[in-house]
């Protein structure tokens, strides 16, 4: 994250990950397992001996080809699944999100709530899952670390800068409107 302390601007990048791996990497394997099935089976059946040497020698083809499925599989579904890079710019005014097929920019004007969720992958925390709600309608953008982090905070992420921000301005809005009432009771005293 690279912080710009003249202008308060701060940047940096993010994956945005497909909303539909789970069921893509479920079909991957559930295909590989069909296929490594048939293997087996095809197997046996071009080698129908009691043979130990003929058995052994069928046990290594299967071996092989059900790994050359596995990698196989893992292969297409990282392909398939992969997310995309996105960049995110977030200034005094709103945030910006960027990525290969979409751009989104969001005024602190405008929103109304953000909800994060953690995403868990094997118990360990990846990404999160916002859900940006502005007055016309509900971004969501699934935030996946670049690079795996050990000590992973959602004050880290944009969607907790947007949230500090919001406070922020929402805190200086405040300020400004005691402060206008204070000087408009002082102003009728006299």
């Amino acid at each position: 994250m690279y912080i710009d302390h003249r202008t308060s601007r701060q940047t940096g990048s993010f994956i945005d990950n497909k909303p539909n791996t789970k069921v893509i990497g479920a079909v991957v394997a559930l295909i590989t397992a069909i296929l490594i099935f048939a293997a087996i089976k095809g197997v046996f059946i071009y080698f129908p001996s009691n043979d130990s040497d003929t058995n052994f020698f069928a046990l290594c083809i299967i071996i092989f080809i059900s790994a050359f499925l596995i990698f196989g599989a893992v292969f297409i579904t990282r392909i398939f699944c992969a997310g995309t890079k996105c960049r995110y710019e977030i200034d005094d005014k709103g945030a910006r999100f960027s990525g290969k097929d979409k751009e989104i920019y969001i005024c602190y004007d405008d929103i109304t709530s953000i909800g994060v969720t953690p995403i868990l992958s094997f118990g360990r925390q990846v990404g999160y899952d916002a859900h940006i709600s502005t007055k016309t309608k509900i971004h969501n953008i699934r935030f996946f670390y670049p690079k795996p982090t050990i000590n992973a905070k959602e004050e880290d992420t944009p969607f907790g800068l947007m949230k500090a921000r919001m406070e922020f301005i929402k805190q200086q809005e405040d300020k400004k409107y005691s402060d206008l009432l204070k000087s408009e009771t002082k102003s009728r005293r006299w």
